[in-house]
């Protein structure tokens, strides 16, 4: 997929022009591995890496078996919002590693990592969903230190990115499929279901997160916006809950019983799949349309980039300010020699040149390369 998508237009914006942390890291790769996507995304990619083998780690601790382990990292792996976290220039991946060392180092070490607290809420606005979880937690094992914390550094982080802004209007509805679609439909119902199951048996740091995580950003919702690449992180880190809630429906029933959990459980996993399988493959959509996709916005730069400079073009004005923004991470700045433009077919029109986009052998997008002319 690095291969085959796009720099997006935020992640253009981003690498050029802001001075956040996965900035650096995006920077820092490229300055070392060289001006290309690989070099952009691979961090990310480790820290995907990192993130799976910490999910892993975290398993081991909730779950019976290993094996059991092992499905809550390949159903991990299944959802459409993890490989969009994997794969992109984002914030994404470094809060769902401090949420994960949050809960590893409570889990294997029996420790609250204050300094973790206080680093998530002065680096983005998902630490509210930490510490309003920690709040909970302290609240619910009458714990002052805890509570005294939780409160302050809830206030920093709202005083800081004041995640609740502007006139009022209601995302519910976008919210919750927003939620579905990264989750995957079923996926989310039955992991709603069993966060819930999970707090109510039993309240611990590992499914307050979630809990509270899910109510805290539905109740934003119905005032504003949310940020999701802020505040889905965080609800990933009760997975474990979820397969120790489907094994044991599974487990403690009889066989001819346990029938039905069990095909509930594949049909959860292959909707998941073919969630991220449309995903990843989006472009099987060209076999049946020639309208641009869902995902069109990762794709062309790169392709318009490469047959540019086939054509000895380095220097070009673009007509639209987003695909320039992206064409300048492929190397070609603004000019007043050429022009790119859309083309759109009509009778007796002829150009000299022009760049096909073509997915699987459907013309997308055909674009012209005029020369501008100068004034005497």
């Amino acid at each position: 997929m690095i291969n085959e998508i796009s720099i997006y237009y935020k992640e253009a914006l981003l690498v050029a022009k802001d001075n956040s942390l996965p900035a650096y890291i995006a920077n820092l790769s490229i300055e070392f591995f060289g001006h290309n996507d690989f070099a952009l995304r691979v961090p990310f990619l480790i820290l995907h890496i990192i993130n799976t083998t910490l999910l892993y780690l975290i398993s081991l601790k909730v779950v019976r078996r290993k094996e059991d382990a092992l499905l809550v990292v390949f159903i991990f792996m299944l959802i459409p919002g993890v490989n969009i976290i994997a794969l992109l220039v984002s914030k994404s991946s470094i809060i769902l590693l401090i949420t994960l060392l949050i809960v590893f180092l409570k889990l294997y070490f029996r420790h609250i990592s204050y300094v973790l607290f206080i680093v998530i809420s002065f680096l983005d606005s998902s630490g509210a969903v930490l510490l309003l979880s920690l709040f909970f937690y302290g609240l619910i094992f009458k714990n002052i230190k805890i509570l005294v914390f939780s409160i302050v550094f809830f206030g920093i982080n709202m005083y800081i990115f004041s995640p609740i802004r502007g006139v009022p209007e209601a995302y519910f509805l976008d919210t919750l499929g927003l939620f579905a679609m990264l989750l995957s439909p079923l996926l989310f119902i039955y992991y709603c279901y069993a966060i819930y199951d999970s707090v109510l048996s039993k309240a611990t740091l590992l499914n307050l997160i979630p809990f509270v995580g899910i109510i805290f950003i539905l109740l934003l919702s119905t005032r504003q916006e949310i940020d999701i690449e802020s505040f889905f992180p965080p609800l990933l880190v009760g997975l474990p809950l979820l397969v120790v809630k489907i094994l044991s429906d599974i487990r403690l029933r009889l066989k001819v019983y346990a029938r039905a959990y069990t095909f509930r459980l594949v049909i959860i996993l292959i909707v998941a799949f073919l969630s991220t399988a449309l995903l990843l493959g989006n472009k099987i959509t060209y076999l049946f349309t020639k309208e641009p996709n869902f995902a069109y916005s990762f794709y062309e730069a790169k392709e318009i980039a490469h047959d540019l400079k086939a054509m000895g073009i380095t220097h070009i004005q673009v007509y639209s300010d987003t695909l320039r923004e992206r064409l300048k991470f492929y190397g070609i700045s603004n000019g007043d020699r050429y022009k790119l433009e859309p083309f759109y077919p009509r009778k007796n029109k002829t150009f000299e040149n022009a760049i096909v986009i073509k997915y699987l052998g459907e013309i997308i997008h055909i674009y012209e390369v005029k020369p501008i002319k100068r004034q005497p």
